[in-house]
């Protein structure tokens, strides 16, 4: 009896009372010795070996031709999973080179916004310096000019003082040392040591005397001059 292209299950083992030929300890030459010996015609015991032969025959082609088409369909699997794994790669590639693509790109708009910002910070801190060289210069400028003018309201010698305006322009050169951080200028000290303060306290003294003076004799202009 052929079972054409059927795989062994359950039910044909049923069947064919295949429990036998697949049980674990099944003896194969033990099998041959009981079926000789039964008590069957030679013809039955021919008939029963034929048709045990052909269903064998028959589950063994069902069972290679079910076995080549695992194998085949698996070796499809594993192309295609080879396929995948060879297109991942692909896209890999393809997406390391963009991730490069997109480094080289921000190195280079760091550069083009970097280099321009330290540079616009360099000319703002040296024109920030220029503009305070510039500061210092004009005041210094005006210092030396208020000194000239009291040198020439308080000559050392050959000419009448003029206490009054000496005193305002003494106030003027307090003023801008104050306000403009003149300290440390060596042209700047120099003055104030051999230049203002001597006239400073030459103004001072003839002040007091004036004041003096005008309250001794009541003389409201002397005692105004000297304040």
């Amino acid at each position: 009896m052929a079972v054409g292209s059927d795989i062994v299950t359950p039910e044909l083992v049923g069947k064919h009372q295949f429990d036998e030929l697949l049980d674990p300890s099944f003896d194969a030459t033990h099998y041959a010795h009981e079926l000789v010996r039964s008590r069957d015609t030679m013809e039955l015991k021919a008939d029963k070996i034929s048709s045990i032969m052909t269903d064998l025959s028959a589950t063994s082609s069902s069972l290679d031709a079910r076995m080549r088409a695992t194998v085949l369909g698996t070796h499809e699997q594993i192309l295609e999973q080879v396929l995948g794994v060879a297109s991942v790669d692909v896209t890999l590639e393809q997406v390391e080179d963009q991730v490069r693509e997109i480094k080289q790109y921000m190195h280079a708009l760091r550069t083009k916004i970097r280099v321009p910002y330290e540079q616009a910070l360099e000319y703002t801190r040296q024109a920030r310096n220029l503009q305070l060289a510039t500061r210092h210069v004009r005041a210094t400028s005006k210092f030396m000019q208020l000194v000239r003018r009291l040198a020439v309201q308080i000559p050392e010698s050959g000419g009448r003082p003029d206490y009054a305006l000496a005193a305002l322009t003494l106030v003027d050169i307090e003023r801008l040392v104050d306000t403009s951080d003149l300290c440390g200028i060596d042209v700047v000290d120099r003055a104030l040591a051999t230049e203002v303060t001597p006239r400073r306290q030459q103004t001072a003294n003839e002040a007091n005397e004036m004041l003096v003076g005008g309250m001794r004799r009541q003389h409201q202009s002397d005692v105004g001059s000297g304040l």
